[in-house]
């Protein structure tokens, strides 16, 4: 894992896309109103009375212009989201109910669909793979925020007037789908689907962009924004900022204890004995000392999601070397939408959830009005032109305590 580190002292850095059009094979369609933002990011303590902007989404009807910005940024350690006209209020909103951690990585997921029938649904926050509860949400069904020509912004507003400062950002990804089962979807079947994915892995090319719109594969490149001094964006291996301390941590003010070792937790996870792609927790069975306070908490030290391939996951637990419990939970699937495309493999749910999901066989449209579901899981049946078998929701399950394993120093 690498990212790009936004140092404390910074305040003329931040990296931006190419300004691309509507269109084009890198372009976001003007039609499809959907957002999802996700990003690992790494929060330095000083940012828990600071605000620091992740990233901002620019659109214009003309080369430059800005008619609708969406921005995500941490103020005062809250994760904030706007959509709106810069000089409007705007059209949605919400905050996190919760504080973000200090510390160590962070996986966020912010995903918005003004199509939604219900206002709590076109905006959802998770962190650390778990749904947030939104506050302060207002989330008006005439968001509407791809112009013709379209910019991002990473640590930094798109007109300069905030920069971040003690950020790291890594596994950064931008897409006009919407994944509210908190697991962003890395692919585009439609011309109506975008989706931009940095990694920032390698130094050759650590600000590569890689772009996928109906199956088609393109790149792009960010640029800093004060190429004269290197020292204010700086390109980071792994996902800690460079020179971050050994021994123990701090998660949002929880204390992990540790003697600067790496350790990890590996496993596999399989249902009806085969294997399956599911989020994958690592969290402590001990409750932690909390700074500053009498209080003890458990702390989430990692999330990831197993390969789909074999079951594989790897936990990052450091520093931590006492026992974990390993939680892994099921795909909950997209809300059924009408008139929808469905791509194989795509997973949906009911409006009234019974117990069940529904796993896309055959690709095609959902149809107008909602299905009677059924429960039989031996075959497949029609939902608009496309196809779709259910699969019983398999509750979250929870193994541990589990001992990481030291990983020895090269």
């Amino acid at each position: 894992m690498a990212g790009i580190w936004f140092p404390l002292d910074n305040t003329t850095g931040w990296v931006a896309s190419p300004e691309v059009y509507r269109d084009n094979v890198d372009g976001f369609n003007w039609s499809n109103d959907k957002l999802t933002m996700a990003a690992t990011v790494f929060l330095d303590e000083s940012t828990a009375t600071a605000t620091v902007p992740i990233f901002d989404f620019a659109t214009g009807s003309s080369p430059g212009a800005t008619s609708f910005n969406m921005r995500a940024w941490v103020e005062n350690g809250i994760l904030s989201y706007s959509a709106g006209r810069p000089d409007q209020p705007p059209l949605t909103r919400g905050k996190s109910s919760t504080t973000l951690p200090t510390g160590v990585p962070v996986e966020l997921v912010i995903t918005m669909d003004p199509d939604a029938n219900s206002e709590a649904d076109r905006l959802l926050f998770f962190i650390n793979g778990f749904q947030e509860t939104v506050a302060d949400l207002h989330a008006d069904n005439r968001t509407s925020p791809y112009y013709n020509y379209q910019r991002i912004t990473v640590g930094g507003y798109d007109d300069g007037s905030t920069v971040a400062a003690g950020l790291l950002v890594s596994d950064f990804l931008y897409s006009n789908h919407y994944s509210n089962n908190g697991i962003p979807d890395k692919t585009s079947t439609s011309t109506k689907d975008t989706v931009w994915l940095s990694d920032f892995e390698g130094a050759a090319e650590p600000l590569l962009i890689k772009v996928q719109k109906n199956k088609n594969n393109n790149e792009l490149n960010w640029t800093i924004s004060d190429e004269s001094d290197e020292s204010k964006v700086i390109w980071a291996e792994g996902n800690e900022p460079p020179g971050f301390g050994a021994g123990g941590g701090d998660v949002g003010g929880i204390i992990i204890p540790g003697n600067g070792n790496t350790t990890q937790v590996q496993g596999t996870i399989t249902e009806n004995d085969l294997p399956v792609a599911r989020r994958v927790l690592a969290i402590t069975e001990a409750q932690l000392a909390v700074t500053d306070s009498s209080d003890t908490r458990h702390a989430v030290l990692d999330s990831t999601i197993s390969n789909d391939i074999d079951g594989s996951y790897t936990l990052n637990t450091s520093p931590y070397e006492g026992a974990v419990m390993v939680l892994a939970s099921d795909n909950y699937g997209e809300l059924w939408q009408p008139d929808t495309a469905c791509a194989v493999g795509d997973v949906i749910r009911p409006s009234v959830f019974q117990g069940y999901v529904y796993y896309c066989t055959l690709a095609g449209i959902t149809g107008t009005s909602e299905p009677v579901w059924w429960f039989e899981t031996g075959s497949s049946q029609t939902v608009g032109t496309a196809q779709f078998q259910a699969k019983p929701f398999s509750r979250p399950l929870a193994h541990g305590p589990i001992i990481p394993t030291i990983i020895a120093s090269e």
